[in-house]
């Protein structure tokens, strides 16, 4: 340390007769001759920019500054003796009227005023790490090979002219501002841009950029990063924006955004970009966060130039997915920008009510709700099934034809015993007669038809049986009749009877429900897909309910088959 301390303050000594000389001497004096062959570090100490540059610019060595404290020049304040002491530095080292700096100024952990550097040329760059600029950190006219900043706060902002390679690493910074022919590459990295107004590269065409990334940064909500000018290659990847940002640049081979949170407005203006080479998750830009003009976006747009730029810019967002095959995204966008549509069909509606615009509106309203303007078929699908069920449901309330099995209601089993007496013995007899003109039918055929149709003819005797079997089970009501009133002469325990009956009658209130629930959806599901009855007939309230449903259906159907056919033609 002792060491470090005593080269420096020697080295100080060296620059401060140097810069006496600069002032003194006659511009006949060749400042070539003083060189430093390795590289010096300065530690703690308190110098003036014009002591800093004269030392950087006369030495060949690399010069580091490390814990210094670097202040304004009042001597530079002068015109005069500003323009007399560049004039002697030009003398020492002149190239393309720029003063020429050989080797590299590195300033680790300094706290440096205001600085301002004009018309020098470091070919070898200049690097701070660790330091704290006050308010302004500005290069004119200069030629810089690379600069790069690490974990440095800078209060106001970064202003280059001339510039090569720029990185900016775990900063705090206000703003930076970069306007040269000679840029190659601009790289950000886990860097916090805290500034109201932080713009970006303006390259020319003629020398554009050749790479400009951003990745892990943080930009402030009061901040408005911008993207300007010729760029080779854009990335933006995982970062954060919370300000407004304005994306404008001419990118000749290469975009990508990905993995980014947009929590502000983005401007998003650079439309020549190549579609193959451009990858752009919907994700980061969804939820109307695009806009035109200061903030208006599609959900607050009420001027025509802004609704129509607002169409142009999601549709390049949706082109650009079409090239790339991002379906997903393709999808998304699309359903953004028809509901952008759908609200300003609203305000033309609002402006001039006419039939006409309110159906149109109506209309992109019904295509939204049900199938997302054409992008998910099955969400018809699922709306087709809702509205079968809740007809089913109506036509289960309000029936069209009664419950019964083989004529007979069920109805009538609770309310009507004669009646229902009475057709189980018709049944019973036609039975009989069908099953006796079976068998007749069969003996007195040919031995071999009795053969071959000996296995329909058990088949049908079977079906006779079941159906006799059936009909004998409604004698169950009469028993228990029976038994009811043999309880009452003899004075018997009537429970068994009473859980008998139940359990009876609960058997056939859900054989009951069953076949009305099947008679239902029946309806429900003819009514839907053949706009009419069919064989099965409403009557009553269900007429009506089965038109309505059947108009419901044609829409759906239709809506369900042209969006599949969209989806397979994509």
């Amino acid at each position: 340390m002792r060491y470090s301390f005593f080269r420096g303050c020697q080295y100080l000594l060296i620059c401060l007769a140097v810069s006496f000389m600069l002032l003194c001497l006659p511009s006949t004096v060749v400042f070539s001759q003083f060189s430093t062959q390795t590289t010096t570090v300065v530690e703690r100490q308190n110098l003036s920019f014009r002591e800093i540059l004269t030392m950087i610019t006369l030495a060949q060595g690399d010069l580091v500054l490390r814990n210094c404290t670097i202040r304004s020049d009042s001597l530079l304040a002068d015109p005069v003796r500003e323009a007399e002491w560049r004039e002697n530095l030009l003398k020492a080292s002149n190239r393309d009227g720029r003063i020429f700096v050989d080797s590299k100024l590195q300033l680790d952990s300094c706290k440096i005023a205001p600085m301002k550097i004009t018309g020098f040329h470091f070919e070898k760059g200049i690097s701070f790490n660790g330091c704290v600029i006050d308010e302004y950190l500005g290069f004119q006219k200069c030629v810089i090979t690379s600069l790069g900043i690490s974990k440095t706060t800078i209060t106001t902002k970064v202003e280059v002219e001339g510039l090569v390679n720029f990185e900016l690493d775990r900063c705090t910074v206000g703003g930076c501002v970069f306007a040269s022919n000679d840029i190659n590459s601009v790289n950000y990295e886990r860097t916090h841009f805290t500034g109201q107004n932080f713009s970006q590269v303006f390259a020319p065409f003629s020398q554009p950029l050749n790479q400009f990334s951003l990745t892990k940064c943080t930009v402030d909500s009061a901040a408005t990063f911008q993207v300007g000018g010729y760029i080779r290659s854009c990335i933006l990847s995982e970062d954060t924006t919370y300000g407004a940002l304005n994306i404008s640049p001419v990118v000749l081979n290469l975009m990508t955004i990905e993995r980014c949170a947009f929590n502000g407005a983005i401007l998003y203006d650079a439309f020549n970009t190549p579609e193959r080479a451009t990858t752009l998750r919907w994700e980061q830009f969804s939820g109307y966060k695009i806009t035109v003009r200061d903030t208006v976006t599609g959900k607050n747009v009420e001027e025509l130039d802004d609704y129509e730029m607002l169409l142009k810019t999601y549709s390049f967002f949706y082109n650009i997915y079409g090239k790339n095959w991002q379906d997903e995204s393709k999808n998304d966008c699309y359903v953004e920008m028809k509901t952008v549509q759908t609200r300003w069909l609203g305000i033309s509606y609002k402006r001039n009510p006419t039939f006409t615009n309110w159906m149109v509106w109506q209309l992109n309203i019904f295509l939204e709700t049900f199938c997302k303007y054409g992008t998910e078929p099955v969400m018809a699908i699922q709306y087709s099934l809702w509205i079968l069920f809740f007809f089913a449901a109506l036509y289960f309330i309000f029936p069209s034809q009664p419950e019964a099995v083989n004529g007979v209601r069920f109805t009538h089993t609770f309310y009507d015993l004669a009646t229902h007496k009475e057709e189980r013995i018709r049944q019973v007899l036609r039975i009989g007669k069908e099953m006796d003109a079976l068998r007749n039918s069969h003996n007195k055929a040919p031995v071999l038809v009795r053969l071959i149709g000996t296995p329909f003819y058990y088949g049908h005797i079977v079906t006779y049986q079941l159906r006799l079997w059936n009909i004998r089970q409604s004698e169950f009501v009469q028993i228990l009749q029976k038994r009811w009133e043999e309880a009452d002469e003899r004075k018997h325990n009537k429970i068994g009877i009473i859980l008998s009956a139940s359990g009876y009658f609960g058997a056939l209130l859900l054989v009951a429900a069953a076949i009305r629930g099947i008679n239902a959806a029946a309806l429900s599901l003819n009514a839907f897909v053949t706009l009419g009855y069919g064989e099965i007939q409403a009557r009553g309230l269900a007429r009506y309910l089965a038109v309505l449903e059947g108009a419901l259906g044609w829409f759906l159907l239709s809506i369900f088959s042209v969006s599949l056919i969209s989806q397979i033609l994509q």
